[in-house]
């Protein structure tokens, strides 16, 4: 706790138990705003002044012999003073503080009639001036402050002696009176001003508020100032006028969020537009409101809606949304009835329902989880349900399309359905099927008394040998398609209809079926495949035919069917065909005479494989197959060998191949197999098929024995002599760095490296010795697209070569040539070339060779590039803001060190918490641009803020630095470090000060000092 003052209990002083605050004013503040710093309260009568005030942000005042400037006001509101005035100030120099209208009078004479915001004055010479106006005024604690003003201006000599006093003690600053007063200067307001005229308090809708603002004249200290109306600004832009002083509003629905209001004062609209009270806004939070009961009518069989959101709302929203943010739940109500959240209420009450009312209850909430629970009625009316005139009734031929009318009564006139099922069976069958049993739509010309047309055609299966009845049922239903409004899941008539079906010609019925058999391809057969008859009254002659049942075998042209003259049984003679499958399946088709038909059962045949033996083609047509190197040969297999089941594409046919070779003649021993000489044929095993590409190197005379067996094991041999000529091969293509081979080339960036490819002919061969062509490198990313920097690879002089030559690569990367993202420290490239052969070079070739030398033998070869990254530390850091409110900043400065300048002026404390944040964007510097990892650290402990990944510096400012404070400096370290092990470190002066803008001109640089003296005391 501080010090205490002692306050005279005459009604005259000021009372401890008034109004009393404390403000900052800076220098640049014309109404006397400032910024609110703290409350005195008082003890037994004295002003309790807390130690922050005169040992903190402040300074130090703890002497009062001690010069300080004038920007600690304690300011005194008390309603009924008996001078007249209501405003009472002093300023806070030292450990004390007494405020009365006199000290009022000197701190508005020193403000207004020297007007200098380094003037300085000391607690004892402030309380000398005061008690020296005393004397000369016995009686100045009755009068106004203006009035105790015009009586020390009215004693030149008082006020040259307080000059010459200042000048005294001020030699710098040459002062020299002269009144003149502001017009207009704050006094007080309800609620508290807490920053330069902001104003911030909370409430709610339909809560009544109050604030006022009060303004002196100091040439007039008893008339209150205030304003002649309020400006109310909501959140959405809006705005309200509010008369008269004190404000008094209330917030209604269409107060939403916040509001903020400005008084409007005649005297000054600059003075007004300073001030700005903010009103935190919340709901009031009542219950929904509806407008109960909530009485429905609805209309059985139909899907009925209505919107709650008609007839409730929150009474909290604006009444253009008043349903904003509402919802809606079913509490009760009749099996059926549902309601969504949005407050649409369905129901499909069937007709069993009619002419009763029922309650149902539903849950509605608020956005703010207000709730309510409505209640309503809803009334069912009947509807009059539609009927058949008649049981339909008919007879239907059967292969005959018949119509049938069915008319209905329909009394309300509703789109219908007529829906027709069968109640027996209705069979399907040649030639149309059973006809169609679905929904027919009304006959929309007469809606009261429609007719379906209902056609039918009953199978020729319907009945058999003689007439039959059919049964069917006709529900009547509500078209939905054409009122989605209605019911459709209701039946709303059925009724039962019963037809004389006549009998007509039957197709062919088969009595008995067949037996599977096992068989064997190419063996003769006599099988039974069963018995049909063409029934009464119609029976005609029939003709029989096999078919296969799954598509798989085809036996027509090896077997016939015949019918057995006394049996009546379908036979059928032959043997299976040699292309049979292991199973085959067969159905006989018996059609009469009038083209109806029918199918037997499915009979099932095992059938073994007869193979038939693989065989040489004798005589011999193929006895020299010619070729060259790395061209396709084609071996005519077919010319060599012959195979009945391969000619028919039997699918069990397969020839398994053994091919052997000797270099010495048609008639030595086959021993070796072909792969000893590198041969590999390509032989078909289910054609009589082969082919062959001699690799380089195959060039030479062979003779070739091939053997192929059949599925039976049958086997077959024919021997010819194979002649491969040569042709000229590849060069041999291969990569060295430091003459290491590798197919991987490494170099740095900012280095020189180099490269041989390296081109060695296959063989020594003089068809392998030729001229080629080497093409300049081409090379990519190895990942992502586009190309190499086009100086990064560089060819040698020449890239034409002759048989065995070396070409030397370099290899320049720059430092941009490995940029990767971070971590990753390399960049892979892929560089390929085409070695092209220039026909007709051959050593060795003569004129006709060259003239058919036409190998061109593109040959492409590719190797891997790694640049490795070399580092390059950031250089500089660049900072985007830096100035708040004041000047001196020089944030994007590359070259000296930061400043954050923030005025604190322009924030203020919440309790122990400032409330404004600056944030600082923070950039680099750095030859390696994007491809690392850039960090920024504060090392200090005592560095302000967080820096974000997004390099966004957020500084708040620490609780124990408060209002009012004077200028504070501190330095700290800013490091960029980018990932790789380069960094970069700058300074970074932080300056949280106020800084105020003089208010008048003709301010000095003065410090001033008072001494006072003895004969001022008895003047």
């Amino acid at each position: 706790m501080g010090s205490q003052n002692a306050l005279s209990a005459s009604e005259y002083y000021v009372s401890g138990a008034a109004n009393t605050r404390v403000f900052y004013l800076a220098s640049n503040d014309v109404y006397g705003l400032g910024t609110f710093v703290t409350e005195l309260a008082a003890e037994n009568g004295n002003l309790v002044i807390p130690v922050t005030l005169t040992k903190g942000d402040y300074g130090i005042r703890v002497d009062a012999a001690k010069p300080q400037h004038m920007d600690l006001i304690v300011k005194v509101y008390r309603e009924n003073h008996p001078s007249g005035d209501f405003i009472f100030e002093a300023p806070l120099l030292g450990p004390h503080v007494s405020v009365t209208n006199v000290t009022t009078a000197l701190y508005w004479m020193l403000k207004w009639g020297y007007s200098n915001p380094n003037l300085l004055i000391s607690q004892n010479r402030f309380d000398s001036i005061v008690n020296s106006v005393e004397l000369i005024c016995q009686d100045c604690r009755k009068k106004s402050t203006s009035e105790v003003l015009n009586l020390m201006m009215a004693h030149p000599e008082l006020v040259g002696n307080i000059t010459q006093a200042l000048n005294t003690d001020n030699p710098s600053l040459n002062l020299q009176f002269h009144w003149n007063p502001d017009s207009i200067y704050y006094a007080w307001s309800s609620p508290n001003l807490t920053t330069t005229g902001a104003g911030v308090k909370s409430s709610k809708q339909l809560e009544t508020i109050s604030a006022n603002v009060i303004a002196v004249d100091p040439r007039d200290s008893k008339t209150r100032i205030q304003p002649a109306s309020w400006l109310m600004t909501r959140a959405n832009g809006s705005t309200v006028t509010v008369s008269g002083s004190p404000m008094i509003y209330t917030f209604t629905n269409e107060d939403q969020t916040a509001s903020d209001f400005q008084p409007t004062f005649t005297e000054s609209s600059d003075f007004s537009s300073h001030i700005s009270i903010h009103f935190e806004v919340a709901r009031a939070n009542r219950a929904p409101e509806c407008l109960e009961p909530i009485n429905l009518t609805m209309k059985a069989n139909r899907l009925n809606a209505a919107d709650l959101t008609a007839y409730c709302k929150d009474p909290d929203n604006p009444s253009a949304t008043p349903n904003l943010g509402v919802t809606y739940a079913l509490v009760s109500g009749p099996a059926g009835l549902i309601v969504s959240s949005g407050g649409i209420l369905r129901w499909s009450p069937k007709n069993a329902l009619a002419g009763q009312t029922y309650d149902y209850e539903v849950l509605v909430t608020t956005a703010t989880s207000a709730n309510h629970v409505a209640k309503g009625k809803v009334t069912v009316n009947a509807v009059q349900i539609p009927s058949f005139v008649a049981a339909p009734t008919g007879t239907f031929s059967e292969g005959v399309t018949t119509s049938t009318a069915i008319p209905v009564v329909n009394p309300e006139g509703d789109p219908l359905l007529l829906v027709v099922s069968s109640v027996g069976s209705i069979k399907t069958g040649s030639p149309g099927g059973a006809g169609v049993l679905n929904l027919y739509t009304t006959d929309e010309t007469n809606p009261l008394a429609p007719v379906f047309n209902w056609e039918f055609m009953p199978s020729y299966l319907q009945t058999i040998v003689v007439d039959g009845t059919a049964s069917f049922k006709y529900s009547l239903r509500y078209n939905t398609n054409a009122d989605p409004n209605l019911d459709g899941s209701i039946e709303l008539a059925t009724i039962n209809g019963s037809f004389t079906v006549i009998n007509t010609d039957d197709p062919p019925k088969w009595v008995s079926g067949g037996d599977g058999a096992a068989l064997t391809e190419g063996s003769n057969f006599s099988v039974i495949m069963g018995k049909a008859v063409d029934p009464n009254p119609n029976p005609t002659a029939m003709t029989y035919a096999l078919v296969s049942a799954n598509g798989k075998c085809d036996w027509s042209q090896t077997a016939t069917l015949s019918l057995d003259g006394v049996t009546g049984e379908v036979i059928m003679s032959g043997y299976p065909d040699f292309t049979s499958l292991e199973e085959c399946q067969f159905q006989v088709v018996a059609t009469d005479s009038n083209n109806l038909s029918s199918r037997s059962d499915v009979i099932r045949y095992d059938v073994a494989d007869t193979n038939r033996p693989i065989q040489e083609i004798i005589p011999e047509t193929v006895t020299e197959v010619v070729g060259t190197e790395n061209q396709i040969v084609n071996l005519m297999i077919d010319q060599m060998f012959t195979d009945p089941d391969i000619t028919i594409e039997d699918e069990r046919e397969r020839i398994t191949w053994e091919c052997y070779v000797n270099t010495t003649g048609i008639a030595s021993p086959f021993v070796d197999l072909c792969a000893s000489q590198n041969i590999k044929f390509n032989l078909a095993s289910t054609v009589l098929a082969g082919s062959w590409t001699p690799v380089y190197g195959n060039a030479g005379t062979y003779f070739i024995m091939l053997r192929g067996t059949d599925a039976g094991g049958n086997s077959a041999t024919h021997k010819f002599k194979l002649t491969v000529a040569a042709a000229p091969a590849p060069m041999l293509l291969s990569t060295l760095q430091n003459d290491v081979p590798t197919d991987m080339i490494t170099v740095a960036e900012g280095s020189v490296g180099t490269f041989v490819l390296r081109a060695t002919p296959l063989t020594t061969a003089d068809v392998n010795q030729y001229t080629y062509n080497v093409s300049a490198p081409r090379c990519y990313p190895k990942s992502g697209i586009g190309s190499c920097r086009v100086a990064m690879v560089t060819s040698p002089s020449s890239l034409e070569g002759h048989g065995p030559q070396d070409f030397l690569f370099t290899v320049t990367p720059n430092y941009t040539d490995a940029d990767a993202t971070y971590p990753t420290a390399i960049r892979e490239y892929v560089i390929t070339y085409t070695i092209s052969r220039v026909p007709g070079t051959s050593d060795n070739e003569t004129a006709s060779e060259i003239a058919s030398d036409t190998f061109t033998l593109d040959t492409d070869v590719a190797m891997s590039l790694t640049v490795t990254n070399t580092n390059r530390a950031p250089t500089a850091i660049g900072l985007s803001a830096g100035t708040y409110g004041c000047t001196g900043s020089t944030a994007n400065s590359l070259t000296s060190a930061f400043t954050i300048c923030i005025n604190l002026a322009q924030n203020s404390k919440s309790g122990n918490t400032w409330q404004k944040t600056y944030t600082n964007t923070l950039s680099y510097v750095d030859p390696d641009s994007t491809n690392d990892s850039y960090s920024f650290t504060l090392p200090s402990s005592g560095a302000p803020g967080t820096i974000s990944s997004a390099n966004i510096w957020t500084i708040k400012l620490p609780a124990c630095l408060n209002a009012g404070t004077s200028t504070i400096t501190r330095t700290y370290d800013l490091v960029l470090s980018d990932g790789r092990g380069g960094s970069v470190t700058r300074q970074v002066i932080v300056k949280p000060a106020f800084f105020i803008q003089p208010k008048r001109k003709n301010y000095f640089n003065v410090k001033l000092k008072i001494f006072w003296s003895k004969e001022l005391y008895s003047s």
